[in-house]
């Protein structure tokens, strides 16, 4: 049996828009940067950032994985472009963009 604890959602609480991520990791620890990046420019902001322990680090991998399968089952699939797993993690620099703020798939 699984106890309910009750969760407070302060009034205050806002909401975040990301449309990038940053993911690095250690040992004891997973780090999610949420990113705002700006279209047509090589510009981006971290607006968020959580830490978990890789235990609820998996966890949410699995619950985010089966709320994405509900979301298609309702609505259909979801189509990702070629390019954008790296429009949102960063592929590598093609020419003299450089690095800078370039979001990119931890480790």
């Amino acid at each position: 049996n699984t106890k309910r604890i009750p969760i407070e959602f302060p009034k205050e609480l806002d909401a975040v828009y990301s449309n990038g991520v940053l993911l690095t990791n250690t040992q004891s620890e997973m780090v999610i940067d949420f990113l705002q990046i700006l279209p047509r420019t090589n510009k981006g902001k971290a607006v968020a950032r959580v830490v978990l322990p890789p235990l609820h680090a998996k966890r949410l991998y699995e619950i985010l994985g089966q709320s994405v399968a509900n979301f298609e089952a309702q609505f259909g699939e979801i189509k990702m472009p070629p390019n954008l797993v790296d429009q949102l993690f960063g592929a590598p620099p093609t020419g003299d963009e450089g690095d800078e703020g370039r979001a990119e798939a931890g480790e």
